[in-house]
């Protein structure tokens, strides 16, 4: 029989288990076995008259762990989502620093990394293909946990009272997934803090990667202790931003490549001028698109599968796009990416961000007015009224002489230089 059979892990689907005499024989690739063999639900259901052994042709061996590496199941933790492996996580400009800086930090031994981004731009998909990678490729025992999951794990250890052989049981993998980690927040974290710092550090010391997805920077974490947040960052923090063109235009090929189908140039060519919000969105597009077309996807198929799952929001008018497009360009070459995406959400920000917004803004409908765009299109655009567009004019000119102003003007005016021909051009 297999041990899978036993303890419900499609891991162990790769150990055979036999019986001579008193002895219970496990046999399979030596990696597996060794994370079996630590595996307290092992000695639970045969005992402790058990012996380990690893397969002694090279060729089976090679075989085996193949299964294996098909197969979804760690020892620690949760499952990894085989629907998330490397090999369908698509990258573009929009993730890539992300995926180069976790490459790097596994790749470096004691170390810590934040992923972070707003919710449904790929980040789990990101931690998973991580675990697969240390799995597959580096052959590290991983755990992977969502925060809850985690939370969950530390509060049962210590009803149970045995929150040290948890400790220690943790404390022996190579890589440290946490998913979701800003879930903290909603939990009851007396004790649990303490018991995560321990284990982190204790991983961090011993040479182990410890990575962590978040909604949020860590700055925003509200009952993080700074302790833990430093343990957690050491490699600083890196930030996954919604798909770009290139991305969306990735996704389409490969999801029609999987379902046998061709994408037409301009099929591509118009799913790339579309802005969405988060990978979640555009597969949608792309998964209705693949169910519905025919052999090849033409530009009508991409247009009224947008309708169907954006609706109107998809489709602005010409000036409102043109604009967005260099109003978003403007503000990633001006703010740091978290930063960014929060103001392209509408969000409101306050402190020193909200007010160098202010500037940004003042600067922009400025530089509007100079390329003659009518006051009552730029208050259409921002949402405001007329009088409150005239006051940022007169800000503008009020500002003439403030040097910290005029350093925000100029950078505004590159970025517009730079892409409106752009944008024009691709609306």
């Amino acid at each position: 029989m297999r041990l899978s059979e036993l303890i419900k892990r499609p891991l162990y689907d790769v150990i055979e288990i036999k019986r001579e005499g008193n002895r219970w024989i496990l046999e399979g690739p030596k990696f597996v076995l060794d994370l079996a063999s630590e595996d307290s639900r092992v000695r639970e259901y045969l005992g402790d008259n058990v012996e380990f052994r690893s397969k002694s042709s090279e060729t089976e061996t090679q075989e085996v762990t193949g299964k294996f590496l098909v197969r979804t199941g760690i020892l620690y933790g949760e499952d990894l989502s085989f629907e998330m492996c490397p090999s369908n996580y698509l990258i573009s400009s929009n993730n890539e620093k992300a995926y180069i800086k976790s490459m790097e930090t596994l790749e470096t031994k004691g170390t810590s990394l934040l992923i972070y981004g707003v919710p449904g731009v790929g980040k789990t998909h990101l931690l998973h293909a991580i675990g697969w990678y240390s799995l597959r490729n580096l052959i590290y025992k991983v755990a992977f946990f969502s925060a809850s999951g985690l939370v969950d794990l530390v509060h049962s250890a210590f009803v149970k009272k045995n929150t040290e052989d948890v400790k220690n049981t943790l404390s022996k993998v190579d890589v440290l997934l946490i998913d979701d980690f800003q879930g903290l927040d909603r939990k009851n974290l007396s004790n649990c803090v303490d018991f995560i710092f321990t284990v982190v550090d204790r991983l961090i010391l011993s040479g182990k990667r410890v990575i962590i997805t978040s909604d949020v920077k860590s700055s925003l974490w509200r009952y993080i202790p700074e302790r833990l947040r430093q343990r957690l960052t050491l490699m600083g923090s890196v930030a996954i931003l919604p798909p770009d063109q290139e991305f969306a235009k990735l996704m389409l090929k490969m999801e029609a490549e999987k379902s046998g189908k061709e994408v037409s140039p301009e099929a591509l060519d118009v799913i790339g001028k579309f802005d969405f919000k988060s990978v979640r969105k555009l597969k949608s597009v792309v998964l209705l698109l693949t169910a519905r077309s025919k052999d090849r996807i033409e530009k009508d198929d991409v247009l009224y599968a947008v309708y169907e799952v954006m609706g109107d929001e998809a489709f602005v008018d010409e000036f409102e796009g043109s604009v967005g497009w260099v109003w978003k360009k403007v503000v990633n070459s001006v703010f740091d990416p978290f930063e960014a995406e929060e103001i392209l959400r509408g969000s409101k920000l306050r402190g020193d961000v909200g007010k160098k917004l202010q500037l940004v803004r003042v600067a922009f409908v400025a530089l509007l007015k100079q390329k003659g765009i009518p006051p009552s299109d730029i208050a259409k655009f921002f949402g405001v009224s007329k009088t409150t567009v005239y006051k940022w004019f007169a800000k503008d000119e009020e500002l003439g002489d403030n040097l910290k102003y005029q350093a925000i003007r100029t950078k505004v005016k590159e970025t517009m230089d730079m892409w409106d021909k752009n944008a024009e051009a691709n609306m």
